[in-house]
């Protein structure tokens, strides 16, 4: 038995990678776990970077429960990710669907991780606006 090489950048590829992440390699034998298991970060990365591109396209186009699952996915495997923009842009999707406690959380979280920056400045702003709303109710 000789492995087949796929080359990068096919459809194929690209096919393969999915199945993988999603699956976590869970549909593989022994072998295949250690390979998955060598291959994971490479594969994780392309595949993070993918959902984060269609969860910032489909916030731009204003689908904010498909983005949110997207970004939730992002930071489930990397809360930091884009310099917390992925947490923040989670808290942004929440907001836009009316939910607020959840956005609160989430704007509290980006707060805590990026306390001297713009990003977590904004964030407790968010929290303090929506925190306010949420009392005025």
């Amino acid at each position: 038995y000789k492995p087949y090489k796929i080359p990068c950048g096919t459809a194929l590829t690209h096919a393969c990678s999915e199945i993988l992440w999603f699956t976590k390699g869970s549909l593989l034998d022994e072998n295949g776990k250690e390979t998955y298991d060598s291959l994971s970060g490479s594969v994780g990365s392309y595949m993070i970077q993918k959902i984060y591109a269609n969860a910032r396209a489909l916030l731009e186009a204003e689908k904010y429960v498909d983005a949110a699952g997207g970004f939730s996915q992002v930071v489930s495997e990397n809360e930091e990710y884009d310099d917390g923009n992925a947490l923040n842009y989670l808290a942004l999707c929440y907001e836009n669907m009316g939910e607020a406690d959840s956005a609160i959380n989430t704007y509290n979280r980006v707060a805590e991780l990026y306390p001297g920056r713009r990003i977590g400045r904004n964030a407790a702003q968010k929290v303090a606006e929506l925190s306010n709303q949420v009392q005025g109710e």
